[in-house]
């Protein structure tokens, strides 16, 4: 992930976050495989729901929140990064 910080003026900042497709489709993967073992969806059992409907029904807002998150994580980091670096700690 690369965090790229450009003055565009006095009090403005502009952000841009490079996320690599690979660390979002592993995250997205894992919370899909999370709420097909524990998830309930109509017409199946409790846990045996088929990876494929979950992935149909819940992949893009799944994706929407993963990449929601990594951006608000790298974000933090970068912020952070930046005051401990502007008031001299290590």
């Amino acid at each position: 992930m690369q965090v790229f910080v450009e003055t565009t003026s006095a009090i403005e900042r502009k952000v841009t976050i490079t996320v690599p497709a690979k660390e979002v489709d592993e995250a997205v993967e894992k919370k899909l495989h999370e709420i097909k073992s524990r998830g309930r969806v109509d017409g199946f059992r409790p846990g045996k729901v088929p990876f494929s409907e979950v992935k149909r029904r819940y992949g893009q807002e799944i994706r929407q929140d993963v990449m929601g998150r990594c951006y608000e994580r790298k974000l933090y980091q970068s912020a952070s990064a930046r005051k401990h670096s502007a008031s001299g700690l290590p």
